[in-house]
């Protein structure tokens, strides 16, 4: 028997841009909610009101509030990934990329809001496993892969000798935040002086390409599980 198949429906332009200042009502409402109320007290009614918008609509966007949760680090998060094609189109020598990234990153770490975020997971994330599991899968983690890939792309290229990008990567994170986003969560930070945070970075950077440029010294613990 012969069937039929139906032409996918076009979804006029009105329609998409109404469903995206949807969205982005959900998510500014909810990113409100959750630092105000905290995660536990948060409740997808409230933030339906908040983002004025029907329950049902909220639910048919976001499934629960772990994954609204985890859709508001990503949506944050998604505005540091790009400075790796930044980087990439600019053909920065490996220094000054990683210097333009750590400074890139550490600036969104310590946006008062993400500050804000990163207190209110520390703080509710014991009692909500989901919770701590939702921020690292939506924000850090992603940063951390993407980064990984970078570090492998420079690799092949010769720029720098890494075997295991992924630890790489998170090495390299570590460096640049330093104790730096400590003090800022701790909210016992002076005013950020750029300058001086260029200073560490940089810093950072320079030992980390040195521990990884082609031709160095391999490191005892390498030489030893030979």
């Amino acid at each position: 028997m012969a069937t039929t198949s139906k032409a996918a429906k076009a979804v006029p332009p009105g329609e998409i841009a109404v469903e995206g200042r949807k969205v982005g009502q959900v998510l500014t409402a909810a990113k409100r909610i959750f630092l105000e109320e905290g995660y536990g007290s948060a409740s997808m009614d409230s933030i339906a009101r908040e983002a004025n918008v029907s329950k049902a609509t909220l639910y048919a966007y976001y499934p629960s509030k772990e994954a609204l949760f985890a859709a508001c680090v990503a949506e944050e998060c998604s505005k540091h990934r790009v400075v790796y094609e930044t980087i990439e189109a600019e053909h920065l020598p490996i220094d000054q990329a990683l210097i333009k990234v750590g400074l890139q990153f550490m600036r969104f770490l310590l946006r008062p809001e993400v500050l804000a975020v990163h207190r209110v997971v520390v703080g509710e994330s014991g009692r909500f496993p989901e919770l701590g599991k939702a921020f690292y899968d939506s924000g850090p983690c992603l940063i951390e892969t993407r980064t990984a890939e970078y570090l492998k792309t420079v690799s092949e290229r010769g720029e720098l000798d890494i075997a295991d990008h992924q630890i790489a990567a998170e090495l390299f994170l570590a460096m640049i935040k330093g104790h730096v986003h400590l003090r800022g969560t701790l909210a016992i930070a002076r005013k950020l002086d750029l300058a001086e945070l260029e200073r560490f970075i940089a810093e950072a950077v320079r030992v980390f390409v040195a521990g990884y440029r082609p031709g160095r010294t391999a490191s005892p613990l390498a030489s030893s599980s030979d």
